[in-house]
C-alpha cells in the first residue's frame, strides 16, 4: 500500500487498485476513505467514515458524485477525519476527483494539476491538466446549487439596498416586526403541513436573515460570511458526540448534552436564561426544560396535575377573596403548571392553544348560523338561549 499525502494529516491519495484493511489505515492514522469503485464495497467497520461512489465509464463525473464527493470531504475536514481517497479502478480516477477537490477550494488548474500530478508514478501533470481542461465547464456545474442560488440572492439583495428606496431605509431595528410575522406564518405553514407554503415562507424567513447581514456589511460590524462561519463552528461546538469524541446518544442525551456545554462552555448569559423576549407561553416550557436538566423537575406527569389541582384551588380561593394582584398571580401559577403537564405529555401548549382558538373561532361561527337560521342575532339573545344554541353547534358536524 502506498499512501501520499496530498494535505498533511487530512486528505491523502492511494496508488494502485488494491484496497488496504482497516489496521493498515489506522497505522497510518486514516479515519476515513472515499472510494471510487467498479466492484461491491467493502466495510471497515463502526467507527471509520467512508463514501462510496460507483463512477459511470465516462469523460466526466456526474454531478451528483461530485457533489456527494466534496461535501463528504468538507465534512470531514470538520471532524477532523483525515480522509483517503482511492479507487479499484485506477490511480488516475482518484487523482481526477482529488483534483477537483482542490479546484472547488479555489486553487488554480495548473497548481491543481501540478500538485497531484506529482504524487503518483504514471500521472503525468500534463495529461492531467489537459483532461482537467476539458471537463472544467461540468466542474462548475457540478458545484452544489445551493451555493449558486445563495450568492444570487445575496447579489439581489445588496442590489435592492443601493437602488430601492424602501430598502435603503430599513434598519435593524426597523425589521424586527416582520422578522417576528414571518416567523410566525412560517409556523403556521407548519402547522398545516404545507410543503408549498412551508418553503415560500422559509425563503421570506432567510430575506430577514440576509438583510440584517447586508444591512451589518454596510456599516463594517460583520458580514453574512461571519454569520454563516459563527453558526457552522457553533453546530460543531455543540455536537461533539459527532465532531469530536464520537459516541452514541439519544435525543434527550444530546439535549441535555446542548444545554450542558450552553451553560459550561458558553457561559449562558442571564437574559438568555431569563426569556423575557419569548411569548410566555413558549418562555414557560423552554424555562421548565432548562431546569429539568438541572434537576428542578418532577419524577412523572402525576406530580405535575397533583401540582395542576393545588394551583386551581388557591386560583379559587383568590378569586373569592376578590384580591386581583392575588388573582393575577395564581392565574399565572396556573398557566405554568398546565405549559409543565404539557411539557411531561409531549404536548405543545401554544399548538394546543391555538387549536382550541380554532375550535372556538369555528363553534362561534357555527352559533351564529344558527342563530340566523331562527332569526335572531346572537347580541340579542339571553345567556340561556346562547347556551342552547353553544350545545347545539357543538353537536353539529364541523364544515370548512
Amino acid at each position: 500500500m502506498v499512501i501520499h499525502w496530498l494535505l498533511p494529516e487530512r486528505v491523502a491519495l492511494l496508488e494502485g487498485t488494491v484496497l488496504p484493511d482497516r489496521e493498515d489505515l489506522e497505522d497510518q492514522g486514516i479515519l476515513a476513505m472515499a472510494l471510487l469503485l467498479d466492484g461491491p464495497s467493502p466495510s471497515w467497520g463502526p467507527g471509520f467514515e467512508q463514501l462510496t461512489l460507483h463512477p459511470p465509464e465516462s469523460p466526466w463525473p456526474s454531478r451528483s458524485d461530485l457533489v456527494q464527493f466534496l461535501d463528504f470531504l468538507l465534512l470531514m475536514r470538520e471532524m477532523e477525519r483525515p480522509v483517503l481517497i482511492g479507487s479499484d479502478r485506477s490511480s488516475a480516477l482518484a487523482a481526477t476527483y482529488l483534483s477537483f477537490f482542490l479546484l472547488a477550494q479555489g486553487v488554480s488548474l495548473d497548481e491543481a494539476a501540478g500538485r497531484v500530478g506529482a504524487l503518483i508514478t504514471g500521472c503525468r501533470d500534463n495529461d492531467l491538466h489537459c483532461a482537467l481542461e476539458r471537463i472544467i465547464p461540468h466542474l462548475l456545474r457540478a458545484q452544489p446549487e445551493e451555493g449558486e442560488r445563495f450568492l444570487e440572492f445575496n447579489r439581489v439583495m445588496r442590489a435592492l439596498r443601493k437602488r430601492c428606496p424602501w430598502d435603503r431605509q430599513q434598519t435593524h431595528r426597523s425589521l424586527t416586526k416582520y422578522l417576528l410575522e414571518e416567523s410566525w406564518e412560517l409556523i403556521e405553514a407548519v402547522r398545516q403541513e404545507s410543503s408549498e407554503s412551508l418553503a415560500g415562507e422559509l425563503g421570506d424567513v432567510l430575506l430577514q436573515v440576509v438583510f440584517h447581514a447586508v444591512i451589518a456589511e454596510e456599516k463594517d460590524e460583520f458580514t453574512l460570511s461571519q454569520v454563516l462561519q459563527q453558526i457552522t463552528r457553533k453546530l460543531v461546538r455543540r455536537h461533539p458526540h459527532i465532531f469530536n469524541q464520537r459516541c452514541e446518544l439519544l435525543p434527550v442525551g444530546v439535549e441535555q448534552q446542548w444545554e450542558s456545554i450552553k451553560d459550561k462552555q458558553e457561559q449562558r448569559k442571564e437574559d438568555e436564561a431569563a426569556r423575557r423576549y419569548m411569548p410566555a407561553l413558549s418562555r414557560a416550557e423552554r424555562i421548565q426544560e432548562i431546569a429539568a436538566h438541572q434537576g428542578l423537575d418532577w419524577r412523572d406527569s402525576a406530580g405535575v396535575l397533583e401540582k395542576v389541582g393545588e394551583e386551581w384551588q388557591e386560583l379559587q380561593e383568590a378569586v373569592h377573596r376578590e384580591k386581583q394582584d392575588q388573582i393575577e398571580e395564581e392565574i399565572g401559577d396556573m398557566l405554568f403548571s398546565l405549559v409543565n403537564l404539557t411539557r411531561f405529555l409531549h404536548l405543545n401548549p401554544e399548538e394546543a392553544l391555538h387549536r382550541s382558538i380554532d375550535k372556538f373561532l369555528a363553534r362561534s361561527k357555527r352559533v351564529v348560523e344558527i342563530a340566523g337560521r331562527i332569526g335572531k342575532e346572537t347580541t340579542t339573545m339571553s345567556l340561556e338561549e346562547l347556551d342552547r344554541v353553544w350545545e347545539k353547534a357543538k353537536k353539529e358536524p364541523q364544515t370548512e
